[in-house]
């Protein structure tokens, strides 16, 4: 919870549009007040604690293959809780778009947070703006052993107006980040962009050497192999 509450303190006013479900595993202790109590010591704006039977928790767990087990209690009923640490981050749709680990610093989090805080008002726009963008010729270019691959293809936009893409998702990947690689003849680097401009009436290349998708955390099983198909949206 402190590694959240810093990366909130790094997105200055995007924080308003970010909120925090933090979700207990062992609701036999953690009790509604207990949680409120909680997450007030934290931050109560942003965060919110919920609980629930124990089924709706063993429920939740499996749909995010979250794993959990509880320790034999003491001669004094108390116990231990033991539990992964990833941190699962949706976007205003409810989408499940980023996911954190332990590896992961305040100041990754933080520095993809802003591709998901939208406001309503964009949201529609983008929406709108979404079937004018044709995606055509993708590929991907693969590396073994579960490594960050790089996506590539044609970005059509044909309508009247420019348009940005501002995150992209990918059913088979769990981090999708929109990149550009930039040499100066000497030194090759790769920077993460907050937006693609795609002008009206024109197209973009995603192509090595250039704009891609840099796909990480590859969640498909079995894993993706060369020769197979996978999916993405952008918006």
């Amino acid at each position: 919870m402190a590694r959240l509450m810093l990366a909130l303190s790094k997105l200055g006013d995007d924080a308003r549009a970010v909120r925090i479900l933090f979700i207990s595993i062992d609701p036999a202790r953690d009790t509604p007040t207990s949680m409120h109590r909680y997450v007030r010591a934290f931050d109560a704006e942003h965060v919110t604690g919920l609980t629930g039977t124990l089924s709706q928790v063993e429920a939740l767990a499996k749909r995010y293959r979250v794993a959990y087990q509880s320790e034999k209690p003491d001669t004094d009923n108390r116990y231990e809780v033991m539990h992964s640490s990833a941190i699962y981050i949706f976007d205003q749709k409810g989408l499940a778009q980023l996911m954190a680990t332990a590896a992961d610093s305040a100041d990754n989090i933080a520095h993809d947070l802003p591709s998901l805080c939208f406001s309503a008002s964009s949201s529609s726009a983008i929406a709108a703006a979404s079937t004018e963008v044709v995606a055509e010729a993708g590929w991907v270019r693969w590396l073994p052993d579960g490594r960050p691959a790089a996506g590539y293809m044609i970005l059509r936009n044909n309508s009247t107006q420019a348009i940005d893409v501002v995150a992209a998702s990918s059913p088979d990947y769990g981090h999708v980040m929109l990149h550009q690689s930039i040499s100066d003849g000497t030194h090759s680097r790769m920077v993460h962009l907050k937006k693609l401009t795609l002008p009206a009436h024109s197209e973009v290349k995603l192509a090595p050497g250039g704009y891609h998708l840099m796909l990480e955390k590859v969640r498909a099983e079995p894993a993706i192999k060369p020769g197979d198909t996978m999916a993405h949206s952008s918006k």
